[in-house]
C-alpha cells in the first residue's frame, strides 16, 4: 500500500516539477491592440488621453484608489496605487504628442510591466484611434500560462475602454 502511495505521490510530484519548468520556458510577453473610429475631433480626444485624472471617465481607473501627480496630464504625468486587488504600482505619460500619439508605461511591484501606446489618425470625416499595449507578466513561472489569455481579455477591455472614450468625448 505505502509503496502504491508512494508512486503516486512520487508521480504528481514530477508532473508539478514538469509544469513548473514549463512554465519558465513559456513566455510572459503579451500584446494587444485595438482600433475604433470617431467621429470626433483629435484634439478632442486627445485632452481625455493626456490627463489622467480624465482617465477615470472612459477606463476602469475610476475602480482603484490611486493618487495622480499635479500636474495630472502631459508627459511625466504619473498615477500611483497601493490596492489590495491589483497590487501596488504606477502609470506614468511617457510621451505627449498631441494631438496624434501618447505613450505611457505601467509597472508593478511584481515586476510585470506594460507598455501603451495611443495614436490618433486623422481621416477625411473623423478620427481612428488605435490602442496597442504590449506586456510581460514577469518571472514568475505560472504567468507564462497566463500571458497567451492576457492578451485577449486586453483587447476586450481595451475595446470598452475606447467606446467609452467616443461616448464621453462627444458629450
Amino acid at each position: 500500500m505505502r509503496a502504491n502511495l508512494a508512486k503516486i505521490f512520487g508521480g504528481i510530484a514530477i508532473l508539478l516539477i514538469i509544469l513548473i519548468l514549463v512554465g519558465f520556458l513559456r513566455p510572459a510577453h503579451w500584446t494587444a491592440e485595438v482600433s475604433v473610429e470617431a467621429h470626433l475631433d483629435p484634439d478632442v480626444i486627445f485632452t481625455y488621453l493626456n490627463d489622467l485624472e480624465k482617465w477615470d471617465e472612459w477606463t476602469m481607473w475610476s475602480d482603484i484608489d490611486s493618487e495622480i501627480t499635479d500636474p495630472s496630464h502631459g508627459e511625466g504625468a504619473m498615477r500611483t496605487w497601493q490596492d489590495e486587488n491589483f497590487g501596488s504600482g504606477r502609470i506614468r505619460i511617457v510621451e505627449s504628442y498631441p494631438p496624434t500619439i501618447l505613450a505611457y508605461e505601467v509597472t508593478n511591484d511584481s515586476g510585470a510591466w506594460v507598455f501603451g501606446e495611443f495614436r490618433l489618425t486623422v481621416l477625411p470625416t473623423s478620427t481612428l484611434i488605435t490602442w496597442t499595449e504590449q506586456g510581460d507578466l514577469g518571472n514568475n513561472p505560472l504567468m507564462g500560462y497566463l500571458a497567451e489569455r492576457i492578451g485577449h481579455s486586453q483587447q476586450k477591455q481595451m475595446a470598452s475602454g475606447l467606446e467609452s472614450l467616443k461616448l464621453r468625448a462627444s458629450d
